[in-house]
């Protein structure tokens, strides 16, 4: 649409109209005024008394709690590891000595005394007494040293020297299974014994066999393990524990625990040296034994610091305390202050609702009776100027009805003067706003033309594309029905090929029944040349063992056999299932050229129509070309008449414009005439409002 615009000369006018500017600048951007939060001062000087008297000790309280947690953790962990040091060597010392007695034993006792080599001998006297003297010299061993509670032997033809009553005999059969060699070797359970301690050796004596071997077997007393752990004085809720290689528990301080943490077994079992990490609130030092044992330590953290954790809280207390007296102390402080600004507040709160009557009666010689005797001077100042302004006020009313009347006679002349332009000016818009119209539509046609001129071409070029795609998909179906073909002859070949494996099969079936025959035959003469051999007694022995060994190549021979035919039979199943595989295959292949087949006449029928799609779209194309040509003769014809309305109305406007100027001159005249006396007027009522006298 042909848009019309007023010129804007009433700018000009807006610096003789300073109030009215004024106003409008005020009207557009108020100023927004954010409310502080009100503190009174006699909170201010009550928390001021609080911080002095608070603070100080706050902070010393916590860098002092700091301090001595941190001291007292680092001199914990010494003494615990330094505990934990002793405590291992007490346990190495006694493991040592359960060894070093054992080995002793071993070597003294059965080795050197000869009684192993005894034992295995094939006299049956020696071999009686050999087990009679270990069993004195083991019950000799139980009753010197306490450590031990019970030991037995596992010799190599599973026969048992001694026995220990908490295990039987199947658990004692696992000990020599384990093959701990010539070490001595710590085992926490064994069998079905999972609570017990076992100390497992085995024994070869000189001069035997690698099958002559026996499985010492000793139950080590727990007791003296406890009795070493127990003795040791722990922090409260503290907890100790002794862990074989296998995380097995060997000794824990808290009876109700029955298994060692995961994770936490994971980060010691890395780690050989005495160490110590705080995980959780729980100090953990551990440490490696000799025999790879591991005695950890478990500290709770609030354990160290609970005496000194009491002390804080003591300190808290008087701080709170402390904190009590200083708000006493600083209402005192504060009412002396407060009590005059409040009354002062008081006043001014009146002063605010209109009464300027108010008078501070001031008391001493500080800052706050200075401030009363300005409060009092300000109050009176205010209260002068006030009375001044009301007769201001009403000389200005006065003035401001003169010039309402006069301004209100103006107006009225150039309204009937603006109302005859504006009707020419409506007739001259109403037929430039026609033609615009006109020029619209057009505009919108030749735009629908272009758009269906370039979808037209978008499908011709894309009816190209098809038609070549659909030529080649045809190839590609002709290419597929040729390999179809080929797949159908190959499988047909692979079918041929399997029977005639079939039929060897069964020929190597044939033979494989002539073979057992023979096998037959020869377990046959086999068994005739042993009862002929046996017959001949001694000089028919080497006819006896070759005839067993040509009974045995006969067995070997039949069971070559039967494996075969087991072998031959599979290959019998797999050529039968492939002969299936294949039938269904040509049958597949079957049905997939025909549908190829039948595709490709689809093909030929698409490119058809395709053909005939062509030629009617360049039919369409030269259709839109005409009436393109036709849309820019009518284009330039409309853009004729609007040229000639748009002049028109130009001219129209101009005096228009000039008539609206100063009619709007004169409105502004009228409105800053009433505008004054309406401000006037509430300037008055709002000087009323305060009480002066």
């Amino acid at each position: 649409m042909l848009s019309i615009k007023k010129p804007k000369k009433l700018l000009k006018f807006s610096p003789s109209l300073p109030f009215l500017k004024k106003k409008k600048v005020q009207s557009q951007q108020p100023i927004t005024k954010t409310k502080k939060r009100f503190v009174p001062i006699k909170r201010q000087l009550i928390t001021i008394c609080i911080l002095f008297a608070i603070v100080p000790l706050l902070i010393i309280n916590t860098l002092s709690s700091s301090i001595a947690k941190s001291t007292l953790r680092e001199t914990s962990q010494h003494l615990t590891e330094q505990m934990l040091h002793q405590a291992s060597l007490n346990i190495t010392s006694f493991t040592s000595q359960v060894e070093k007695n054992l080995t002793q034993f071993i070597v003294v006792d059965l080795l050197q005394s000869n009684l192993l080599a005894q034992y295995f001998s094939t006299d049956t006297l020696t071999m009686v007494k050999a087990v009679s003297n270990i069993q004195k010299q083991m019950i000799y061993l139980q009753s010197l040293d306490n450590t031990i509670s019970n030991v037995a032997i596992i010799c190599s033809d599973n026969k048992m020297l001694g026995k220990i009553p908490s295990l039987t005999t199947e658990d004692l059969a696992l000990a020599r299974e384990l093959q701990v060699g010539n070490r001595c070797t710590w085992k926490k359970g064994l069998g079905t014994n999972e609570k017990a301690l076992f100390l497992i050796r085995d024994i070869q004596y000189a001069g035997s066999t690698t099958g002559n071997t026996c499985t010492f077997v000793a139950e080590i007393n727990q007791s003296i393990i406890t009795s070493i752990l127990d003795s040791i004085e722990l922090l409260d809720n503290a907890n100790l524990t002794l862990l074989d290689t296998e995380k097995n528990l060997i000794y824990n301080s808290n009876p109700e625990t029955t298994a060692f943490p995961d994770d936490l077994w994971s980060t010691i079992s890395t780690t050989a040296e005495l160490t110590s990490i705080e995980q959780d609130n729980l100090l953990t030092t551990f440490t490696t034994l000799d025999n790879s044992w591991k005695l950890v330590s478990e500290v709770p953290v609030v354990s160290l610091t609970q005496r000194l954790n009491l002390a804080s809280r003591l300190i808290w207390f008087l701080v709170l305390v402390l904190g009590l007296l200083a708000i006493l102390v600083g209402s005192q402080v504060a009412n002396s202050f407060s009590k005059p600004i409040i009354n002062l507040m008081q006043l001014m709160k009146k002063a605010e609702e209109g009464d300027l009557t108010v008078h501070m009666l001031p008391k001493g010689n500080n800052e706050v009776t200075q401030l009363c005797n300005s409060f009092n001077y300000m109050i009176t100042n205010i209260r002068t100027l006030l009375e001044q302004t009301q007769v201001v006020i009403a000389q200005t009313l006065e003035n401001s009805q003169l010039l309402t009347n006069s301004t209100r006679h103006s107006v009225d002349t150039f309204s009937q003067l603006a109302t005859s332009v504006e009707d020419i000016a409506k007739g001259t818009a109403v037929q430039a706003e026609d033609a615009h119209l006109g020029s619209l539509a057009m505009s919108n046609l030749a735009l629908s033309i272009q758009r269906l001129l370039e979808k037209s071409h978008q499908i011709y070029e894309k009816n190209q594309g098809a038609k070549v795609l659909i030529q080649k998909a045809t190839q590609s179906m002709s290419a597929l029905n040729t390999s179809t073909t080929s797949s159908t002859q190959i499988a047909s070949s692979i079918g041929t090929s399997i029977m005639e494996l079939s039929q060897l099969n069964k020929g190597i079936e044939s033979m494989m029944q002539l073979v057992d025959g023979i096998s037959e035959q020869t377990n046959l003469l086999a068994l005739n040349a042993s009862i002929e051999a046996a017959r001949a007694g001694d000089a028919g022995r080497g006819f006896a063992v070759v005839a067993q060994q040509v009974r045995n190549l006969s067995e070997q021979s039949k069971e070559s056999t039967v494996k075969v035919r087991q072998t031959l039979n599979e290959i019998g199943q797999k050529n039968t299932s492939t002969t299936k595989l294949i039938d269904r295959s040509n049958t597949i292949f079957s049905d997939q050229v025909v549908a190829v087949e039948e595709v490709s006449s689809s093909f030929t029928s698409i490119i058809d129509t395709l053909k005939v799609m062509e030629t009617e779209l360049n039919e369409i194309n030269n259709q839109l070309e005409d009436m393109e040509q036709l849309k820019e003769a009518t284009l330039l014809k409309i853009a004729n008449i609007a040229s000639i309305t748009q002049e028109s109305a130009a001219s129209t406007e101009e005096v228009s414009a000039l008539s609206e100027e100063q009619k709007h001159v004169i409105e502004q005249l009228l409105a800053l005439s009433h505008n004054l006396t309406t401000s006037m007027t509430s300037l008055n009522e709002s000087i009323q409002t305060f009480k002066l006298k």
